[in-house]
């Protein structure tokens, strides 16, 4: 399984559980994630529909993408989160560096 660095990536703008995120569909490696900052891979659904449905910090079926965010999406007693379909939307922000969204 190919990783890619973090800070080569471009990203997509998410909304998530009502934060605002960064989404890519390639597997991020965890250690070029900036300090501070969460990573979290993303499951889409059985039915191949790619419908988001499960956040967790490693996906191994159904990978669908990585997400990068700025506050913690899971809980500390939690390894998942399941994904209901308003809880997903793209903003439209596009083509978005890691390093101009860390200073935004």
């Amino acid at each position: 399984m190919e990783r890619y660095d973090a800070r080569k990536e471009t990203y997509e703008e998410i909304e998530i559980f009502d934060t605002l995120a960064l989404f890519s569909s390639g597997r991020i490696q965890k250690d070029s994630v900036p300090e501070g900052f969460y990573c979290y891979e993303v499951r889409h659904d059985d039915e191949c529909m790619g419908i988001p449905c499960e956040l967790s910090f490693r996906i191994l079926v159904n990978f669908w993408g990585t997400v990068i965010s700025k506050v913690p999406l899971i809980r500390d007693d939690e390894c998942r989160r399941y994904i209901e379909d308003e809880e997903w939307g793209y903003t439209g922000n596009v083509e978005i560096q890691l390093e101009s969204w860390v200073e935004s």
